[in-house]
């Protein structure tokens, strides 16, 4: 879940820092300052794609920001850059509505579509599929199933849990019959 943090550098103690609600020092007496926006991991992925119109994650990511690197718009002039419109308001600061709180100008349609057309070419959906595939085989996921054992090994299990439990009867009737040839009587 996305969420504002402030940042505070306090004169007394020479440190600094960020949290996430607006707080007062209590060395100086200074306020925190608004420093920015954060967002988890799954949002980010869906703010890229809904900036870009290219997939927020897979093998393409790397080859789609170096092209989206050069056509960089900059800064986003609405809110200076900082994702949030009057960052330093009492309340939660407003996400930004130009850029959609990402501190970016919007890229140019042109160039956006040129990007998008060079990231599909070369990353064309059997390629993606390709792979995937291939970074599942080498990294194989923790939920992956585990290997089960073979026929062959549980019957040869039961013969082994069998054999004991006959050792142990045994060794039962060997007690219980010497026990009954030592009893008085």
């Amino acid at each position: 879940m996305s969420g504002a943090y402030f940042q505070h550098t306090c004169p007394v103690t020479h440190t600094s820092t960020q949290r996430i609600a607006r707080w007062v020092c209590k060395k100086c007496g200074q306020r925190a300052l608004f420093a920015g926006c954060r967002s988890s991991m799954v949002e980010s992925w869906w703010a890229y794609r809904r900036r870009t119109g290219i997939a927020g994650f897979g093998p393409h990511r790397g080859f789609a920001d170096q092209l989206l690197k050069e056509i960089d718009p900059g800064p986003c002039p609405a809110c200076a850059g900082r994702g949030a419109i009057d960052p330093d308001a009492d309340d939660y600061p407003l996400s930004c509505q130009s850029c959609d709180g990402s501190g970016r100008a919007p890229y140019a349609p042109a160039d956006l579509a040129r990007v998008q057309a060079q990231v599909h070419a070369e990353w064309p959906p059997e390629r993606m599929k390709a792979e995937r595939q291939r970074m599942s085989e080498r990294f194989p996921p923790r939920s992956a199933p585990t290997a089960t054992p073979s026929a062959k090994f549980v019957a040869s299990l039961h013969v082994l849990v069998l054999l004991a439990v006959f050792a142990v009867l045994l060794l039962l009737l060997l007690l219980v019959g010497h026990g009954a040839s030592h009893s008085p009587g």
